[in-house]
C-alpha cells in the first residue's frame, strides 16, 4: 500500500499487527470528512486482503485501526504507529472535530450496544393505539425493533431511515413533509406544521448531538432543531433519550434543556442535579 505523502522518518520495531475479521476502523474526536479517508482505507483494506472492516465512531478495542485528530500536528501532517495491538493513524487539523453534523452512516454504528438498551426502554413506555413522534436521530430509530406490531398504533417521524424501519415492521407510518437533508435523511421545513396541527400525540421521543452538564441540550443542524420543536408543541409527553457518550458535549445550537423535558432515559444513572432539573418546565 502506497502512502501519500512519504513519511519523512520510519523507525521500525519488533512484531506485527494482525488485520483480522473483527478489526474495525475507528474514528476518534474527528471531523465528519475524515469519514472519506475512513473509506479510502477501507476500500485499501478489502483490495489487499478482502477484508472489510467497519466504520464507526466511538471507543477503540484491541484489533482496531483508529483515525484520531492531533491538534498538535499541522493539517497535512500525520503520525502511523502499528504495535501489536492496533493501528493509530494521528492527522493533524484535516481530522480534527469541530461542530459540524456528522453523517449518520457514521453515527449509526456509534454505541450501538447502548442505543439499544435506550431503544428498548423507550418502546416500553408506547402501548397499543398510541401516537407517538419521533425525530430522525440514530438513538430514537433504535426503539423501532422493539415497539409493538400489529396494533392501531400511529408513529410520525422527520427521518425517511425511521419511517421504512417503521414500514417494514407493518407499524402505521406517516413523515413530516419538507426538504430532505442529504446527511442524515431527516426531513425539515415548514411543512412540518400543517401536519402536527390538528395532532395531539401521547409522546415525542427524541435524543440530541450533546447535553452539557448544566443541563442544556445541544445539536448541531439548526433545521432538524426546529422541527423537534414543532414536535414538542404536539405532545403531551416529552422522553428524551440520551446515550451516556453524549452527556457532557456542547454543539452550536442549544433547543432547550432538562428542564422542558417529562422524562430522561440513559443507559447510566443520572447525576442527581439532572434529577432535580427534569420536568421542571413541565409542570
Amino acid at each position: 500500500m502506497d502512502f501519500l505523502p512519504m513519511p519523512h522518518s520510519v523507525r521500525k520495531g519488533e512484531g506485527f499487527f494482525v488485520l483480522r475479521y473483527d478489526t474495525r476502523i475507528v474514528l476518534e474526536n474527528t471531523e465528519p470528512s475524515a469519514f472519506l479517508y475512513a473509506q479510502m482505507l477501507q476500500a485499501d483494506v478489502q483490495r489487499f486482503t478482502g477484508l472489510k472492516p467497519a466504520i464507526l465512531r466511538g471507543t477503540a478495542q484491541p484489533g482496531d485501526v483508529i483515525l484520531r485528530a492531533d491538534a498538535a500536528l499541522e493539517e497535512t501532517s500525520y503520525r502511523l504507529s502499528v504495535t501489536t495491538e492496533s493501528v493509530l493513524i494521528r492527522g493533524g487539523a484535516i481530522l480534527a472535530a469541530n461542530n459540524r453534523d456528522v453523517p449518520r452512516l457514521i453515527r449509526e454504528n456509534e454505541a450501538p450496544d447502548i442505543k439499544n438498551i435506550i431503544g428498548a426502554r423507550a418502546a416500553e413506555l408506547v402501548h397499543p393505539g398510541d401516537v407517538i413522534l419521533l425525530d430522525p436521530s440514530t438513538t430514537c430509530s433504535y426503539m423501532v425493533p422493539y415497539l409493538p406490531q400489529h396494533t392501531d398504533l400511529l408513529a410520525i417521524t422527520s427521518g425517511l431511515k425511521t419511517a421504512l424501519a417503521l414500514s417494514e415492521r407493518h407499524i402505521r407510518t406517516m413523515v413530516t413533509g419538507g426538504a430532505v437533508m442529504d446527511n442524515s435523511y431527516s426531513v425539515v421545513g415548514s411543512h412540518t406544521e400543517p401536519l402536527l396541527r390538528n395532532v395531539v400525540a401521547d409522546a415525542m421521543f427524541f435524543s440530541c448531538r450533546g447535553v452539557t452538564m448544566d443541563g442544556r441540550i445541544c445539536g448541531s443542524c439548526i433545521e432538524e432543531i426546529e422541527v423537534r420543536r414543532m414536535m414538542a408543541q404536539h405532545a403531551r409527553r416529552i422522553v428524551f433519550m440520551v446515550p451516556s457518550h453524549k452527556i457532557g458535549r456542547e454543539y452550536f445550537y442549544t433547543y432547550g434543556s432538562l428542564a422542558d423535558v417529562d422524562e430522561v432515559i440513559c443507559d447510566e444513572p443520572l447525576p442527581a442535579a439532572w434529577r432535580e432539573m427534569i420536568g421542571r418546565n413541565r409542570k
